[in-house]
């Protein structure tokens, strides 16, 4: 998303067009309907619901286009999620887009704040819902290995990306920043510079595990239902 500042804590963002958070695609596909017994119960949509709907069946190629689109782009979020320490990612931050793509917004919190008034909800290393592995189908190999491949090429580049933390964080009053040095030293943690290639690959085995259907990931949805009106 591209930002363009204007002055010291003024600045334009881009909107982003041809897509939905997942809180309204959701929220579109809920409906209400009277059982036999005449009790009104509610049927809540699901993203696949959603991708069925929008691209096809499944296995047709429009679906599996957009279900690799979604994979791979959704590979991307979770690393950079995880050693950014995203956090506020609830539905309705978090986008589908025209080709199925996810699409994060609203990144004030990172690096060291977070939400909830002290209350840590989000501890998982990133979002991975029954949701999304429903759309992941068969093909979550392929997104263990994009992880891995990211996680792996951060590594590499490690000083190229730690050199940007450490310009942004010069004379920052953001609260992202308030461990000061303290934010360069947790992020090369989360790196895992200590371990080999093979045994970094089985630490985002660990990471996936840990987020894989989190009660905290679950617990932070319920937290935005109550205060926001949004729907898990």
């Amino acid at each position: 998303m591209s930002v363009l500042v204007t002055s010291n804590g003024y600045g334009l963002i881009e909107t982003i067009t041809g897509a939905m958070s997942i809180h309204s695609i959701k929220k579109a596909l809920t409906s209400t309907y009277t059982d036999e017994t005449g009790r009104t119960k509610t049927k809540y949509g699901t993203l696949k619901d959603h991708f069925i709907q929008k691209f096809g069946p499944e296995k047709s190629p429009a679906y599996t286009t957009a279900q690799l689109n979604f994979i791979r782009s959704l590979a991307g979020y979770s690393m950079a999620t995880y050693i950014l320490n995203l956090k506020d990612r609830h539905n309705g931050n978090i986008l589908i887009d025209e080709q199925g793509h996810i699409v994060h917004i609203d990144f004030g919190f990172f690096l060291s704040n977070s939400p909830g008034h002290g209350m840590a909800f989000e501890l998982s290393p990133f979002k991975l819902t029954p949701d999304y592995l429903a759309i992941i189908g068969p093909h979550f190999p392929l997104y263990i290995q994009l992880l891995k491949a990211a996680f792996l090429s951060l590594r590499r580049n490690v000083e190229e990306f730690v050199v940007l933390v450490e310009l942004l964080q010069r004379e920052s009053k953001l609260p992202s920043f308030a461990l000061g040095e303290g934010t360069v030293v947790a992020l090369r943690g989360r790196l895992k510079l200590e371990l080999r290639e093979r045994e970094a690959e089985g630490w985002v085995d660990g990471l996936v595990e840990r987020s894989r259907g989190s009660a905290w990931t679950r617990g932070y949805d319920l937290y935005q239902a109550l205060v926001n009106g949004i729907r898990p």
